[in-house]
């Protein structure tokens, strides 16, 4: 999924980077946070859910828009969302 929406969006003229492993976009977001203007995730990963990494990018950049897309919206409440951290206001969900 991700390698399709980077293909929708890098053909209109985006630059895109895709990251399938949410602790290496960890890490690479790390090495120069300035470059990302939005970040799209999925909520069901490996290792970390797409709120955790909200959660860990916006500690490093509080104003950068995070796109949380999931099949299971009901399972993601306001309060969750505030447990981990994800301002509503910066965290949009997409389902």
């Amino acid at each position: 999924m991700g390698e399709f929406v980077a293909e929708l969006l890098a053909s209109r003229g985006l630059d895109v980077t895709v990251k399938s492993d949410p602790l290496e976009a960890v890490r690479w977001f790390s090495e120069s946070p300035e470059r990302v203007d939005i970040v799209l995730t999925d909520q069901t990963m490996p290792r970390m859910t797409g709120l955790e990494l909200a959660q860990r990018l916006t500690t490093e950049r509080p104003d950068l828009p995070v796109i949380l897309c999931t099949g299971f919206s009901e399972d993601i409440g306001s309060d969750e969302r505030r447990r981990h951290g994800a301002d509503i206001e910066g965290v949009e969900l997409v389902s």
